[in-house]
C-alpha cells in the first residue's frame, strides 16, 4: 500500500477522534502493532494484489470502528481499570524506548529491519559501521539545537524551527545528492469518501482479526490516554475512549485509510508542543490536508534524519525518572512493575507488555488479599487508644487478652489464614489467654467460607475454654451472620461498639474473679 494511505487514515481519524474523545493530547494514526496485524492479515487474503490488499485494509478499518463503537456503547471500558499508575508509567517509558531505537539508525544515515527493542538495538549496534558521517553531524546539530530550545526557550516552537531549518538546509545544500535520505514525492490532493469493494466472504475472513484488534487497539489507546491525563491532573472515560477509537477508525475507512490506534510518536510530539485541547488534532488534520494539497513539493526535501531527531526529542520527555523514584521509595513491587512493563512493552509490544504487567498486578493483589495486613493491638500508657504493637513500641498487651485486627474482607482466599493466625497468637502469647477480641472494623464482607472459618475458630476456642468477642462489627456483616448457619452461635457472643468497650468488659469480667488463666 502507498504511504499516502497512512496520511488519509491519520487525517480522518484525528478529526473524528477530536469530536468524541476527552483526551487533550492523544493523536490517532497508523501504529506499529495495528499496522503489523493489518499487513499480515491482508497479505494472506489478497494473494499479492495491492489493490485488493487496500480494499481489505479499508474494510478492516470499518469493522474495527464498528466493534469499538459497540464496545463503548455496551460499556466494556472497564477493561481499562486494570491499567494502574505503574503500568501507565511503564507503558510510556517502554514506548519511548521503542521510538528512540527506531529513530537512531535514521539519524546516522542507515536503516535496519524492524524488530522488537532488543533486536533493533542489537541490529543498530552491529550496523554502526554503515554510519554516514555527515548525516550524523547533521543529526547531532539538530539534536543540540532542539535541546537548547527546550531548556532555554520554552515558548519557541522547537519542532517547527527544526523542520523549517532542515528543509532549508536540504534544499539549498542539495542534501539528497550527498547521501541523505529524504521524504521524497507524495501524491497530491485530498481523498474522496469511499466504501471497500469486498464480499461477505471477505468480511467473514476478517471478522476474527477485527475482534482481536479491537481489544489490542483499545489497550493501545486507553493506556496513553490515561497516562497523559494523569500528567495533567485530568480524568478519562474508558467507554468514551472506546467509542472515540471506533469513530476514528470509521472515519479512516471512509477516507480510504487503514486501521488506526494511538500513535505513540505523534502523541509524544503533540505533548511536547504543549497541546492543551482537542483543537490540536483539528490543526494536525488540517496540516495534513494542506500538505496533500500544496506542500508535497516542499516536504519532499525533508531529511528522514530530521524526523528522527524530532521524534527522539519528544520520546525522551516520556521518561519520568522522578516518578519512578517516588514509587520505588514507598512501593517497591510497583516500581518493579514499572520496570517489567517498560521492558515488556519494548520487547514484546504493547499487547503482551501490558498483558504481562496486568497479570502480575492481579497476582500481587490476590497475594495481598490472601495474606492481608493484620495487627495485634496494645493499649497506650495514657489509655488514649489501642495501636498496632509492631509499630507502636509503647503500646502494651492487655494481660490475658488478645486484640486482633484483620484488615481485609474475610473470604475463601484468606479465611484459613485468619483462623490459623488467631490460633498462632494464642499459642505464642507471652501470658495465658482468656479472651480474644476481634477488631472487625476492616472486615466489610464475609462469604460462606469466611463464615465457616468463624465457626471452626469458635470450636477451637471452646475446646480451649476461651471466649471470643467482636468490636466494631459492621452492620452488613452482622446481617450476613444472622442469615448464616452459625447465626445462633454469633448471637451468643459479646459485640462491642469499640475496642475500649471490649477491654473494659474483659477487665470487669476478670475483676469479678472469672478469669481462669487458661491458655
Amino acid at each position: 500500500m502507498s504511504p499516502v494511505i497512512g496520511l488519509y487514515a491519520a487525517m480522518g481519524a484525528m478529526v473524528a477522534f477530536a469530536f468524541f474523545s476527552d483526551s487533550r493530547q492523544v493523536i490517532l494514526g497508523p501504529e506499529v502493532a495495528v499496522a503489523t496485524i493489518t499487513g499480515a492479515t491482508v497479505a494472506n487474503l489478497s494473494g499479492g494484489d495491492p489493490q485488493r490488499a487496500l480494499q481489505l485494509a479499508i474494510a478492516l478499518s470499518l469493522m474495527l470502528g464498528v466493534f469499538c463503537i459497540l464496545g463503548g456503547l455496551i460499556r466494556l471500558g472497564f477493561i481499562a481499570e486494570f491499567l494502574s499508575r505503574p503500568i501507565l508509567l511503564g507503558y510510556l517509558m517502554g514506548v519511548s524506548l521503542v521510538i528512540i531505537v527506531a529513530q537512531l539508525p535514521k539519524m546516522l544515515g542507515f536503516s535496519i529491519p524492524r524488530g522488537d527493542f532488543f533486536i533493533s538495538a542489537w541490529r543498530f549496534l552491529t550496523s554502526l559501521g554503515q554510519t554516514h558521517v555527515w548525516v550524523m553531524v547533521f543529526s547531532i546539530g539538530l539534536l543540540a539545537l532542539g535541546l537548547v530550545i527546550d531548556m532555554y526557550f520554552e515558548k519557541v516552537p522547537g519542532t517547527l524551527v527544526l523542520l523549517v531549518l532542515a528543509v532549508l538546509l536540504s534544499y539549498f545544500l542539495d542534501l539528497s545528492s550527498h547521501g541523505f535520505a529524504v521524504v521524497g514525492s507524495m501524491p497530491k490532493g485530498l481523498p474522496s469518501p469511499t466504501l471497500p469493494h469486498v464480499g461477505w466472504k471477505d468480511i467473514t475472513a476478517l471478522l476474527p482479526t477485527a475482534l482481536a484488534m479491537s481489544v489490542i487497539a483499545f489497550a493501545d489507546t486507553i493506556a496513553p490516554e490515561r497516562a497523559y491525563a494523569a500528567k495533567n491532573g485530568e480524568t478519562i472515560s474508558a467507554n468514551r475512549a472506546f467509542f472515540s477509537l471506533g469513530a476514528g477508525n470509521l472515519a479512516s475507512g471512509v477516507l480510504g485509510g487503514m486501521p488506526v490506534s494511538v500513535s505513540g510518536s505523534r502523541t509524544a510530539l503533540n505533548y511536547s508542543l504543549r497541546a492543551k485541547t482537542q483543537v490540536s488534532q483539528f490543526v494536525g488534520a488540517a496540516t495534513i490536508a494542506l500538505i496533500l494539497l500544496f506542500l508535497t513539493p516542499i516536504l519532499k526535501y525533508l531529511p528522514i534524519a530530521a524526523l528522527g531527531v524530532i521524534l527522539v526529542l519528544a520520546a525522551v520527555k516520556l521518561f519520568d525518572f522522578k516518578e519512578l523514584v517516588s514509587i520505588w521509595s514507598a512501593w517497591r513491587f510497583e516500581a518493579v512493575l514499572v520496570i517489567i512493563t517498560t521492558v515488556g512493552v519494548a520487547a514484546a509490544g504493547v499487547l503482551y507488555g501490558l498483558g504481562l504487567a496486568i497479570v502480575l498486578a492481579i497476582l500481587d493483589l490476590l497475594y495481598r488479599s490472601a495474606y492481608p495486613h493484620d495487627a495485634v493491638l496494645g493499649r497506650l500508657a495514657d489509655e488514649s487508644g489501642y495501636r498496632d504493637m509492631a509499630l507502636w513500641p509503647e503500646a502494651k498487651k492487655v494481660p490475658g487478652l488478645v486484640i486482633y485486627r484483620f484488615d481485609a474482607p474475610l473470604y475463601f482466599a484468606n479465611a484459613n489464614h485468619f483462623r490459623e493466625r488467631v490460633k498462632e497468637l494464642i499459642t505464642t502469647s507471652s501470658d495465658p489467654v482468656d479472651w480474644v477480641i476481634i477488631d472487625a472494623e476492616q472486615i466489610f464482607y464475609v462469604d460462606s467460607t469466611g463464615s465457616a472459618a468463624f465457626g471452626a475458630l469458635l470450636d477451637d476456642l471452646e475446646t480451649k475454654g476461651l471466649q471470643l468477642a467482636f468490636a466494631r462489627l459492621k452492620g452488613p456483616v452482622r446481617a450476613t451472620f444472622a442469615r448464616s448457619d452459625i447465626a445462633n452461635r454469633i448471637e451468643g457472643l459479646s459485640l462491642f461498639p469499640t475496642v475500649d468497650d471490649g477491654v473494659k468488659a474483659f477487665e470487669a469480667w476478670r475483676k469479678h474473679g472469672e478469669g481462669s488463666g487458661r491458655s
